[in-house]
C-alpha cells in the first residue's frame, strides 16, 4: 500500500524544479516551465519572437512556418538534483505548411522516501514527467500563425495523472527590415489531478520582439511573460554568429531572465556557444541557479 502520495509529491516537486520553489508551488506540471533547447536557454528564454526552427513547437508554433526542410532537434539537459531533462522535436514541411511532433521529459531516480523525520531513508522511488505533442505552423504574407496540442502526464512512485494542453502563437515580420514581433500562449488546459486534489497547468503568455542585423550575424531579443499564479517577468538575449570556415559559422550567446535571479545566489544570467553548418549544428548553454546548482544543455540540430 502506497497510501497518501501527496506528501511524496510535494517533496519531489520541491526537489525537481527551482521554479516551484520560486513560485510557491501553486501550479502543477512545473516541468513545462523548463525550456527546451540550448539556444533559447542561452538567450534568457526570450524565444517567442525568435522562433524559426523545430524547437519553435515548444515556444511559439508559428515559428514552424519558417522551416523549409525536414528538421530534427534533440536536447539533453543536466538538471539540478541529478535530474534528466530531454526534448525532441521533428518538423516536416509540406504543401500545407509545417507539421511537427515533439516530446519533453523530466525524470528522477532514487528519490528517498521518508514518512517521518529521520536521517535514514525508508526506501527510494522515481518520478517521470512528460508531454507529448503535435504542432502546426503556417505563413500568410508577413504573418505566421501556429497551434499545438499535447498530452501532459506525470508519474510519481507508480501513480500517474494527466491532462491535455494546447498552445497558440503568432509572428509578424514588420515593415522594418529584420524586426519581428511575436506572441504566444502556452500550456492552455485544465489541472493535473492526483487523488482528489489538482493543480492548474502553468498557463504562460509571452510577447516579444527580435531584431536581426548585419546580414543575420547579430540577433537581439527581449520578451515579457506571465505565468498563471506567478509574478510577471522578462527575458532578454543577444547572439553573434561570426564566420568560421567556408559554410560554417560560430554562435556566441548571452542572456538574462528575471525569474532566474530569485533563488539564493542566482544571477539570472546565461551563456552559450555553438557551431552551425548548412545541414547540422551543435549548441550548448550554461545556467547557474545559485544554491540549487548549475544546469548544462546540449543540443543537436539536423536537416534533411
Amino acid at each position: 500500500m502506497r497510501g497518501d502520495i501527496r506528501p511524496l509529491f510535494a517533496a519531489c516537486a520541491l526537489l525537481i524544479s527551482p521554479y516551484l520553489v520560486l513560485a510557491g508551488g501553486e501550479n502543477g506540471a512545473a516541468f513545462l516551465k523548463i525550456g527546451a533547447g540550448a539556444r533559447p536557454a542561452a538567450l534568457g528564454e526570450a524565444y517567442t519572437a525568435v522562433a524559426d526552427d523545430a524547437v519553435s513547437a515548444f515556444y511559439n508554433p508559428a515559428g514552424l512556418a519558417a522551416v523549409s526542410r525536414i528538421e530534427l532537434a534533440a536536447t539533453h539537459t543536466q538538471w539540478i538534483q541529478s535530474g534528466r531533462h530531454d526534448s525532441l522535436a521533428a518538423a516536416f514541411p509540406t504543401k500545407w505548411r509545417t507539421f511537427a511532433a515533439n516530446v519533453i521529459t523530466l525524470s528522477f531516480d532514487d528519490l528517498e522516501r521518508r514518512n517521518t523525520d529521520t536521517d535514514l531513508a525508508e526506501s527510494t522511488f522515481g518520478s517521470m514527467d512528460a508531454a507529448y505533442g503535435v504542432s502546426y505552423g503556417k505563413k500568410a504574407g508577413p504573418f505566421s500563425w501556429g497551434v499545438g496540442a499535447a498530452y501532459v502526464r506525470q508519474t510519481l512512485d507508480g501513480v500517474s495523472a494527466g491532462a491535455p494542453a494546447g498552445s497558440l502563437g503568432g509572428l509578424w515580420q514588420t515593415p522594418v527590415p529584420g524586426l519581428t514581433l511575436g506572441a504566444a500562449v502556452r500550456n492552455i488546459g485544465g489541472s493535473i489531478q492526483f487523488e482528489q486534489e489538482g493543480d492548474p497547468l502553468p498557463l504562460t503568455a509571452a510577447v516579444g520582439v527580435a531584431g536581426r542585423f548585419m546580414s543575420n550575424r547579430l540577433l537581439g531579443t527581449i520578451e515579457a511573460r506571465s505565468v498563471r499564479n506567478e509574478s510577471a517577468g522578462f527575458g532578454a538575449g543577444i547572439e553573434a554568429a561570426p564566420p568560421l570556415y567556408k559554410d560554417a559559422s560560430g554562435r556566441l550567446r548571452a542572456g538574462y531572465r528575471s525569474d532566474g535571479a530569485d533563488a539564493d545566489d542566482a544571477s539570472g544570467l546565461s551563456l552559450g556557444v555553438g557551431v552551425a553548418f548548412p545541414r547540422w549544428g551543435f549548441d550548448t548553454s550554461w545556467e547557474p541557479y545559485g544554491v540549487l546548482g548549475d544546469t548544462f544543455r546540449y543540443s543537436f540540430r539536423f536537416t534533411f
